[in-house]
């Protein structure tokens, strides 16, 4: 919340700058962001990447979908501090890598879309990203040797056969 700090000591213990008192617990990296809304059903995310049928997407929902890239990028080898590719317009499937890669210790690597090929790989190469996630509009822009995740739906390649549901 807006009245809280992170205490001087790094020990990730927040005060009120007014009370001194213990309140609200931000987390402690970025990835959690959401973690005091996921037991909710409310409304966190309304995807229009299709506007004709947009998708409301629930607290709940979005940290399942998050920790389940989590666990497909840990599962597929994937290792703290190694970076991912995400190529994509703005939807759920891309705010679910984006934390669910933060989650595993994954850095997300974000591609503008408006990157030629060329440009892409150049990015890829640079960063050293060793999984890249993509919107089927994109996927053409993809470097080779590079194994892709693409956000549509229902595919053996997609984005829901990557998701691993977990225990």
């Amino acid at each position: 919340c807006a009245g809280c700090f992170v205490s001087r000591a790094g020990d990730g213990i927040r005060d009120s700058p007014v009370t001194g008192v213990q309140t609200c617990a931000l987390p402690n990296y970025l990835g959690a962001i959401f973690g005091g809304h996921v037991s909710s059903d409310r409304t966190a995310i309304i995807d229009l990447t299709d506007e004709a049928a947009p998708r409301e997407i629930s607290y709940s929902i979005l940290d399942e979908m998050c920790q389940g890239v989590a666990r497909g990028l840990t599962t597929g080898g994937l290792i703290k501090e190694d970076r991912i590719g995400i190529l994509g317009l703005n939807s759920v499937e891309f705010i679910a890598v984006l934390f669910g890669a933060m989650q595993a210790g994954i850095v997300p690597v974000p591609i503008n879309i408006k990157q030629p090929a060329a440009g892409v790989a150049a990015i890829s190469e640079d960063a050293g990203v060793k999984m890249m996630f993509c919107a089927n509009a994109q996927r053409h822009l993809c470097p080779e040797g590079v194994p892709i995740i693409e956000f549509k739906l229902n595919s053996p390649n997609g984005f829901d056969a990557f998701l691993d549901p977990g225990p």
